[in-house]
């Protein structure tokens, strides 16, 4: 039987309905693979981003562990550090309150006398040295350590270090010698002061590890370049250690520490101070044979020149005072030192506790016509400190010298003591011979003015 009309048109919207199922069944298939792609391309791209993840997790955990390395190695090296500066610190402190005691013990007799306070005075320099090592480190790490170059003769900073350490060669019976530059040139340019830390840094630690033989500096010139070597018969260095010599408190292990003692910090000052003036500082040694230290600076136009160069005159040795001194100064002790060093030396002295009694006197004497000579101002005391002080004077028209007399020795206080108006600086320990020469300086130079 043959389908009407109306069975082939339901047929055909059957067949439609069907085929849009179809078509939706495709379509959702389609959709349902697209979504699976982009959730596997976000999967892919979550996966890459867990690895990058991971990977800097693992790389800051790198980063941190050696962080931590090093933190640890800091605070171990800064254990040592304090233990050694403790030890350091108190051995001299050890001998000088304990002699001290004994000079004033009733049965010390007048022959012990010179001996006790020599060797007061001898560990009181070596507490200083101490003290300069820590600070001039700390002032070479932050930059603040500058060198001045001057015109200077070599073989009289060879000279001074050879007299310097002498007395403990002889005690050791150990040789010390000194060959100077083959062609007699002597003059150089450089820093001194510098010159002989340096020297007196490396032939001190030889002299540490050195209990037979002798050690030597001798000196060339070559290519504009000043070299000494620093040889020795001592104990010698392992190589793997011999870098490690020239890190800040560090030695070539502990058992050296204990053995012989210090701070570690004088052949890394060394180096560095080397470098500033325009060298280098490097070690070759033999377990058993020795070590040689060569120091390199640059020895400057000056090193151009042949002969010696003058000596400074050391007539200030004995030198007099006929002047007027007022010292500002709180510390009790301190005033009877200095008053005594000043009187001792000829000077006519007033001293005064604190910046405001300073002002006063001062002025006091120079509307009374008899100004003082020179004025000696320590820059920390009560009521009213040097720096207020010295600036109120020069804004009160008062001209006379003043001093700074102070234990600030920072990078950066000279200049602050010149910059509040004082026309010289003299840092604290108070080194006799250059207090008396500084005052008798100025002093001339307030005569000379008066005179013109």
């Amino acid at each position: 039987m043959q389908p009407t009309e109306q069975q082939l048109q339901d047929r055909i919207r059957h067949l439609e309905l069907e085929n849009s199922e179809l078509q939706a069944k495709v379509e959702g298939v389609a959709n349902a693979n697209a979504n699976a792609v982009e959730l596997m391309i976000e999967l892919e791209e979550t996966r890459q981003a867990l690895e990058a993840r991971n990977a800097q997790i693992t790389e800051q955990k790198d980063t941190l562990s050696v962080a931590l390395e090093k933190a640890e190695a800091a605070a171990r090296a800064k254990s040592v550090f304090l233990a050694n500066m403790s030890h350091e610190v108190r051995t001299p402190l050890t001998a000088i309150l304990g002699f001290t005691d004994m000079l004033l013990d009733p049965e010390t007799t007048p022959e012990e006398l010179a001996s006790l306070v020599a060797t007061i005075s001898r560990n009181s320099r070596h507490l200083l040295t101490v003290i300069n090592d820590i600070l001039d480190a700390s002032k070479i790490e932050a930059g603040k350590l500058a060198v001045e170059l001057v015109p200077c003769s070599l073989s009289v900073i060879l000279g001074d270090v050879a007299e310097f350490f002498r007395p403990g060669a002889n005690v050791k019976k150990i040789e010390l010698c000194v060959d100077g530059p083959s062609n007699a040139r002597d003059s150089i340019e450089s820093d001194p002061a510098r010159l002989r830390q340096i020297l007196v840094n490396v032939v001190g630690n030889s002299m540490k590890f050195t209990e037979v033989g002798e050690i030597r500096l001798s000196a060339e010139f070559e290519a504009g370049q000043l070299i000494i070597d620093v040889s020795d018969t001592g104990i010698g260095i392992p190589s793997d250690k011999l870098e490690a010599v020239f890190d800040p408190f560090t030695q070539a292990d502990n058992s050296t520490t204990r053995q012989f003692g210090g701070t570690g910090l004088g052949l890394s000052i060394a180096r560095r101070l080397s470098e500033m003036l325009g060298g280098s500082l490097s070690m070759t040694s033999e377990v058993g044979r020795g070590t040689t230290t060569r120091i390199e600076i640059c020895a400057g136009s000056a090193g151009d020149e042949t002969g010696p160069v003058p000596k400074e005159d050391d007539s200030h040795d004995a030198t007099t005072l006929d002047c007027r001194v007022l010292v500002a100064e709180d510390g009790p002790d301190n005033q009877r030192l200095i008053r005594m060093l000043l009187e001792r030396a000829g000077a006519d002295v007033k001293v005064v506790e604190n910046g405001a009694l300073a002002c006063e006197e001062a002025l006091r004497a120079k509307d009374s016509d008899r100004p003082y000579d020179v004025i000696l101002m320590d820059m920390q005391m009560p009521v009213l400190d040097g720096y207020s002080a010295t600036r109120r004077l020069r804004a009160n028209n008062y001209s006379g010298p003043i001093a700074a007399l102070t234990a600030h020795a920072m990078t950066g206080d000279r200049q602050r003591c010149l910059d509040c108006g004082c026309d010289e600086f003299l840092s604290k320990p108070i080194d006799r011979k250059k207090l008396i020469q500084l005052v008798h300086t100025m002093a001339n130079s307030t005569l000379d003015r008066s005179v013109s």
